[in-house]
């Protein structure tokens, strides 16, 4: 999943015309939207369409399609090396995250309270910027939402070790994906400024 949206990516970032075609046709990011959206749902609220084998691999390759596309069109406003040092720090902290998930022995229910609550702390924070935008309230929000997401890698890696079963692989996949990416874009934009 990982690999694709890399690949997509980095076509759409390779030339200039495929930017432009990505830029004239925005309304498509709101089409991957929804049907991400729809599919996340589907397979995260009715548990039995992720256990299916060919259904599973047919919605999970379809999300992974339309969230590639979303974020190939959100990573061509920025800089190559912008895009390749959020990469970095993304696959470092994604590898140091879950070492501490595999090794640690501690609960980790606190750190769904912590979750929760920077949950609950970032949307005023999304609303105050639009009402007055600054870069310093963007830079924070941006931070914020770093932190959340790297509790949430701990976490959904914990439930994939311990409360997952077998036949939950694609649930497990399309968590960490989401969060992976979530973390990447976040990153980026705090990286880039924009």
């Amino acid at each position: 999943m990982l690999g694709f949206t890399t690949v997509v990516c980095a076509i759409v970032n390779s030339n200039e015309e495929y930017k432009q075609w990505v830029r004239d046709h925005y309304y498509l990011h709101y089409v991957c939207l929804v049907v991400g959206i729809t599919i996340m749902c589907t397979l995260l609220c009715c548990s039995k369409h992720a256990r299916v084998v060919p259904r599973n691999y047919i919605l999970l390759t379809i999300f992974t399609v339309v969230w590639a596309y979303m974020v190939a069109g959100f990573t061509q406003w920025f800089e190559s090396e912008e895009i390749l040092i959020a990469a970095s720090i993304t696959l470092a902290m994604v590898i140091g995250l879950t070492l501490f998930a595999c090794c640690t022995k501690m609960k980790l229910t606190w750190l769904w309270g912590i979750g929760a609550a920077l949950s609950m702390a970032v949307w005023p924070l999304i609303i105050f910027s639009w009402i007055y935008p600054s870069m310093l309230l963007y830079n924070i929000i941006c931070f914020l939402v770093v932190i959340l997401t790297s509790i949430y890698i701990v976490y959904d890696t914990k439930l994939i070790m311990k409360k997952l079963s077998l036949d939950e692989y694609i649930i497990g996949a399309l968590l960490l994906y989401v969060d992976i990416v979530q973390l990447f874009m976040f990153l980026l934009a705090l990286l880039g400024g924009k």
